[in-house]
């Protein structure tokens, strides 16, 4: 009897199967904004879709690039919305962004609505800066300096030791003399090499004492510089700051191996952007600096081109410290070059600011910038 049921229950199984069975749902927000699928419809109008296995009968179309994918943030209309913006730099501005790493500050911007950042290489790789490395050769030339006193603090703990070793033997040499006018004139040579050998222990000591701090502290900083750095050198996501403060976590996608360049992505995002400039570059041009100079977030300079040299563009709009990978733009908001840092050949421009063309970073990350 119970074989019998199974079997019963199986034939039921192989009917119901062979026969597609065809359910219409509902989809639509409730009222608290979550997204519901029901096979009632709800009051007034809604989305439905058939279910079957084999239906092909298409989605209702949703316009709305959010709904489209529900961990998508519009970023972009947050920042209009929240900023207004009055000209075409300040709308640029919404998509320049703080680049925060282990060592440094620096600066980047959105070059795509889909969240790709364009900064500076040595901004997300430290080590390929200046600053970075003229920090590793003071911490090199210091080494050499304690490495240096250190030696001369063990020759002075050498000579130390053998003056007393020195003062043993004349306190030996006293204590064996018979004749008192010779022990009262050995124990006045005594006294006098004692205070001298005194006088000399308690400065040694005291500079000792001074350089063991002074390393330890050196020692402390060196190796904090260097297991930044090898954080800095092997990281693959960073923090960046937008322009109303929030931080969010971005990615490293690509570095140019020939420029000071790098590519981000902030993923489910979408971003403002900073459209590219079509113009040709002239002197005299006016341009902006958009960036975080010296950990100033969102501050603005402005100035003209001044020159074009070996593919980089000169300004003497102020460039300082943390504007590096912030955009150049010119007067309509597009960006025309990726601030850095000075170029070797160009450190005794003074009042100069350098900037490597936008065409050049978008030649450099065409396969992710096509589109």
């Amino acid at each position: 009897m119970k074989n019998r049921s199974l079997l019963i229950f199986g034939i039921t199984l192989l009917i119901f199967a062979s026969n597609p069975c065809l359910a219409e749902i509902y989809k639509y927000k409730d009222p608290q904004g979550r997204w519901q699928y029901s096979d009632k419809p709800p009051k007034g109008e809604s989305s439905k879709i058939h279910i079957d296995g084999n239906s092909k009968t298409p989605q209702k179309e949703n316009n709305d690039p959010i709904n489209q994918n529900l961990n998508t943030t519009d970023i972009k209309s947050l920042l209009h919305t929240k900023y207004k913006p009055g000209n075409l730099i300040e709308q640029a501005s919404l998509a320049t962004i703080s680049i925060e790493t282990h060592l440094a500050i620096g600066s980047g911007f959105f070059i795509s609505k889909d969240g790709y950042i364009l900064t500076n290489k040595h901004v997300i790789r430290p080590s390929a800066s200046n600053k970075w490395q003229e920090t590793n050769t003071q911490f090199n030339k210091q080494k050499k300096e304690f490495d240096k006193n250190k030696k001369l603090l063990a020759d002075e703990a050498e000579d130390i030791e053998a003056m007393s070793a020195e003062l043993k033997r004349r306190q030996i040499e006293i204590e064996n003399e018979q004749l008192q006018s010779s022990r009262d004139y050995l124990t006045y040579r005594y006294n006098d090499f004692k205070d001298g050998y005194l006088s000399r222990k308690q400065h040694y000591n005291k500079l000792k004492a001074e350089f063991d701090e002074r390393k330890r502290v050196f020692d402390k900083k060196r190796s904090e510089f260097n297991i930044k750095s090898s954080m800095a050198n092997v990281t693959k996501t960073f923090k960046i700051i937008l322009k109303n403060e929030q931080p969010l976590t971005v990615r490293l996608v690509a570095v140019s191996k020939k420029y000071d360049l790098a590519l981000l992505k902030l993923d489910k995002h979408i971003t403002p952007y900073i459209k590219m400039n079509q113009q040709k570059l002239h002197q005299t041009m006016k341009v902006y600096a958009v960036g975080s100079p010296l950990g100033i977030r969102d501050s603005v300079t402005s100035g003209i081109i001044t020159g074009i040299k070996d593919g980089y563009v000169l300004t003497d709009t102020k460039i300082l410290p943390g504007n590096s990978g912030g955009p150049l733009l010119n007067k309509e908001g597009a960006v025309i070059g990726v601030n850095t840092a000075r170029v070797s050949e160009f450190v005794s421009a003074e009042g100069l600011g350098i900037a490597i063309p936008i065409s050049i970073a978008n030649k450099e990350f065409s396969r992710y910038l096509a589109n």
